[in-house]
């Protein structure tokens, strides 16, 4: 039994993915999200059914606790994870009952490490989840301090001045409006937050438009707050498409703005179409020190800030457009190395309701 787990791994989860594709909130995951390591998964089941339990179990619960991150990274509940084990376990002991002469130890074996495999992922996503709303209150609480302080010292300023025509009252009220925008700012994030950690996902409303010209749009606002900085934009065949484009609007500012906190000039937008022209590839690249392999692991996590990322934001920025990037049906890689680091994203030109499927 476990030699045929171990020879039939790769159609064992592709019947998997079958079926879990059907769930709502994993439907739209990118092919290799979807898949996760269920491959190497089902091969240490196999091994800790055979009988190696305290040498495999270590590496067993490691995957099946890495899956349940990966999900919640993605804003899947914990509801979900539990029917992909569900439907994990019909596919696997189908097909072990369907082509192996098994005994009741060796079935009794197999739902023993899916229990075990269960009990770990449930436990990993409910300590994650802790982790992530304590940071979340901390940095809250941080953050919004040095805004809300900057306001009440301008306002108490102001109203202490009976003479509202004193110099010092505009550089006071820029300093009360950069502080509302930057408090609106963290508001903003945190609500998309919560709509990807809890609500279903970021949503996403579709309509026709050009994505060369939201892309402009991003590069010139950001570029006239930055003068000094060399901010270009290439554009390169059709761009028009199905977009929700104040939501596209959103992943490219942040990007944009990203490379400019953490890389060097020249930082650099491409809109381009694919050779089949089903797609749409956005790139935000920019020189500099390439990213470093730790961090790159989990770059898209909630509340992951660089070095330089001290003040002014929670580190949602990444993680927002990756969820924008999923509503859309789309997926999103960096690369980063000693010539440039580069965000591509590759998004369907149809929504996802048009797209033709098998």
């Amino acid at each position: 039994m476990t030699r045929f787990i171990a020879d039939h791994r790769a159609e064992i989860t592709g019947l998997w993915i079958k079926r879990v594709a059907t769930i709502p909130e994993i439907a739209n995951l990118p092919p290799a999200a979807l898949v996760d390591h269920m491959p190497e998964f089902l091969f240490e089941l196999g091994r800790w059914v055979d009988g190696e339990r305290e040498a495999r179990e270590r590496a067993y619960l490691f995957l099946a606790q890495g899956h349940a991150l990966q999900r919640l990274g993605h804003g899947v509940d914990l509801g979900s994870i539990l029917v992909e084990y569900q439907l994990l376990r019909e596919v696997l002991l189908t097909e072990i009952l369907a082509n192996v002469r098994v005994d009741e130890v060796g079935i009794v074996g197999v739902n023993r490490a899916l229990d075990l495999a269960i009990s770990e992922a449930v436990k990993r996503f409910a300590i994650h989840r802790e982790e992530i709303r304590d940071r979340f209150v901390s940095i809250l609480g941080h953050d919004l301090r040095n805004p809300l302080m900057a306001l009440t010292l301008a306002a108490e300023t102001i109203l202490a001045t009976p003479n509202c025509t004193q110099a010092a009252h505009p550089r006071l009220a820029a300093a009360i409006r950069r502080g509302g925008e930057r408090m609106s700012r963290m508001i903003g994030d945190l609500v998309d937050f919560a709509l990807g950690q809890l609500g279903g996902g970021i949503p996403a409303v579709p309509r026709a438009c050009d994505m060369g010209e939201i892309c402009r749009e991003a590069v010139d606002e950001l570029h006239a707050t930055h003068p000094g900085r060399e901010v270009a934009l290439e554009k390169q065949g059709d761009l028009r498409g199905s977009f929700d484009r104040d939501r596209v609007m959103q992943v490219i500012s942040n990007l944009v703005a990203n490379a400019l906190l953490h890389g060097h000039d020249p930082i650099v937008t491409r809109a381009s179409e694919s050779d089949d022209r089903q797609f749409l590839i956005t790139e935000v690249s920019n020189a500099g020190p390439p990213i470093p392999a730790e961090m790159l692991v989990g770059i898209f996590d909630p509340f992951r800030r660089g070095a330089k990322a001290k003040r002014g934001g929670l580190g949602l920025g990444l993680y927002i457009v990756q969820q924008i990037t999923l509503a859309h049906g789309a997926s999103c890689t960096v690369d980063s190395n000693e010539r440039a680091t580069t965000f591509r994203i590759r998004w369907p030109r149809a929504p996802l309701d048009e797209v033709p499927r098998p």
